[in-house]
């Protein structure tokens, strides 16, 4: 899991089978049993600790405590684990889970969010603001979808470009005329790699442009 993950991080080698059971068999036993601000301070706790196991059940936690966060609280909580120990591991689950769960019913809260993303300048907070609509599908707003996407292009970083091609190339199997216009008009802003991942599917459907 080291290797994969570039060794950006010490694992203790347990498999994600393994992790959850655990995780569900502490939930139940010990989890339950503490306040919210001890919860909250737990998934903290969680992430400062050095083993990649520990970031995923934080992770994991602070999802399934998103009902009983205060709004003020989850926009810290997500921000502080995006920001620290960042590998798009733990990044995309917080993004396309936990923010995508958040956001979905509040589009007002989605662009405050999405706006506060941008400006940070952060990687993966930008990364986040494509990304945490990708499981909406007819329910994307496409407005902000595509603004989000045209303030992030110019931003050469790798893992902001794939982001940029995986919004575009999910939201191609929901509308895939948006996906066509959008690299037709913008294409040339974007890099060859977010070009060609926003095609994928609508090539392998025979779909050309």
């Amino acid at each position: 899991m080291e290797a994969y993950m570039r060794h950006q991080f010490p694992f203790f080698g347990v498999y994600a089978p393994e992790r959850k059971s655990i995780f569900i068999r502490w939930y139940k036993e010990e989890v339950v049993q503490l306040s919210n601000a001890e919860i909250e301070d737990l998934i903290l706790q969680l992430y400062a600790k050095e083993e990649r196991e520990f970031h995923y059940i934080a992770a994991e936690l602070f999802y399934k405590q998103l009902k009983t966060i205060e709004c003020d609280g989850i926009e810290h909580i997500l921000n502080h684990l995006i920001t620290r120990k960042s590998w798009w591991d733990t990044v995309d689950f917080l993004a396309v889970s936990a923010a995508g769960k958040w956001l979905k019913s509040d589009s007002e809260l989605q662009y405050e969010m999405v706006n506060k993303w941008i400006e940070s300048r952060n990687i993966w907070l930008i990364r986040t603001a494509i990304i945490f609509q990708l499981k909406y599908k007819k329910n994307t707003d496409v407005k902000l979808l595509k603004n989000t996407i045209l303030s992030a292009v110019n931003y050469k970083d790798f893992f902001v470009q794939k982001a940029i091609g995986w919004a575009l190339r999910e939201y191609s199997k929901t509308d895939p005329v948006f996906t066509c216009h959008f690299v037709e008009n913008f294409g040339r802003l974007m890099s060859s790699l977010a070009v060609r991942e926003s095609l994928k599917y609508l090539k392998k459907k025979g779909i050309r442009i």
